[in-house]
């Protein structure tokens, strides 16, 4: 019985601890919208709310001056490779240009930015690299670029973890890097406030008022 009780009250802190996480990201999984072919492609230079595009990049901005490259690609599930999170995912094609979103952040927060990452080989097996960056007009708090040391069509996971030295917009931005030719698939985008340790303990403790009162109660 004691175990069971136990078993409730950290469920209840897990719970309560993870539904305050909320994703600043929009569309992360980029399942907003309608596709009805399998695929849909922007060119650099091309709005993401064009009327084409039947609003499905909601949430995200895509390019900017200066890119020439193959643009990007909203796909719904391939035969070979199916999407991380959901039904859609993006493929960023070399030199397209980036995918950016604007988000808010406080100072003095940390948060976790997580997104899936897939190196997709059809004809060739290069190596291709991303580039990341979160930046405001004043602060620039990551801006890497990253080899993807992973094997062909498969998923992997990236995860950042920074804190805002200022309460600003940010920019979150990630783009296709280098001379290969296999895209960059991307998918489930989550950025994420982190908890202090003293609101797990706070946590704990209304947890622990919770099975007392629970414990008084079921012995009267």
């Amino acid at each position: 019985m004691k175990k069971q009780i136990y078993s409730i009250m950290v469920g209840a802190i897990v719970l309560a601890s993870t539904a305050g996480a909320q994703n600043l990201i929009v569309n992360g999984s980029f399942e907003e919208g309608v596709l009805t072919a399998s695929f849909y492609n922007l060119l650099p230079g091309d709005s993401a709310d064009a009327e084409n595009s039947t609003n499905w990049l909601v949430g995200w901005n895509f390019g900017g001056e200066g890119y020439t490259g193959s643009g990007l690609n909203v796909i719904t599930h391939r035969q070979s490779t199916n999407a991380s999170d959901g039904n859609q995912v993006v493929a960023l094609q070399r030199d397209a240009g980036p995918l950016w979103q604007e988000v808010t952040l406080e100072a003095g927060v940390t948060y976790k930015l997580s997104f899936d990452v897939l190196r997709l080989i059809v004809n060739s097996n290069s190596a291709i690299s991303y580039k990341l960056s979160v930046y405001s007009d004043t602060e620039t708090v990551i801006d890497v670029i990253y080899p993807l040391q992973l094997a062909a069509n498969v998923w992997d996971t990236s995860e950042y973890v920074f804190t805002a030295e200022e309460s600003n917009t940010y920019i979150f931005s990630i783009a296709h890097y280098g001379v290969g030719t296999a895209a960059l698939w991307l998918d489930n985008v989550s950025l994420t406030a982190v908890p202090e340790p003293a609101t797990y303990t706070a946590l704990f403790g209304a947890g622990a008022i919770a099975l007392a009162f629970w414990q008084k109660k079921w012995r009267s």
